[in-house]
């Protein structure tokens, strides 16, 4: 006797959004011109992020740096970021920070707070990533 089974209907997990490239910052490069535009890039983890300034030509500005979550080391690392800006003359800035569960958030705070009180046009930018993309510096 053959038995029938029920498919079952899963609530489905949350779907990742990834950016495609629709030329979002496109105006704002052409704008300000690429050699005045600062790409901030943060990877994220529980303790410590690491992070870096390069222009949009992928010249390094400030290489890769460790900076703990605390007020200070953040802080720190806000006023390194906007020094470097005026002293390289990058107008524009654009901070993406990796979401990885909810340790982006200081970072993120960090950034925003920051962003108030300087004179460079900035933005931060949080995207998810694939569940497939490498997590860690090692992995890539």
């Amino acid at each position: 006797m053959v038995t029938k089974t029920r498919k079952r209907k899963f609530a489905g997990s949350k779907k990742r959004f990834v950016g495609k490239p629709t030329g979002q910052i496109q105006e704002r490069v052409q704008a300000v011109g690429p050699e005045h535009f600062g790409i901030v890039a943060v990877d994220c983890a529980k303790r410590r992020s690491k992070w870096m300034l390069c222009n949009f030509y992928g010249k390094v500005i400030i290489e890769p740096t460790s900076v703990e979550h605390t007020t200070g080391g953040l802080r720190a690392m806000t006023q390194s970021i906007a020094e470097a800006c005026q002293a390289e003359g990058l107008t524009d800035t654009i901070v993406a920070v990796e979401m990885t569960g909810i340790y982006h958030k200081p970072a993120q705070r960090a950034f925003r707070k920051a962003l108030l009180r300087h004179t460079h046009r900035s933005s931060v930018c949080v995207e998810p990533l694939p569940p497939t993309a490498a997590s860690r510096c090692e992995d890539r």
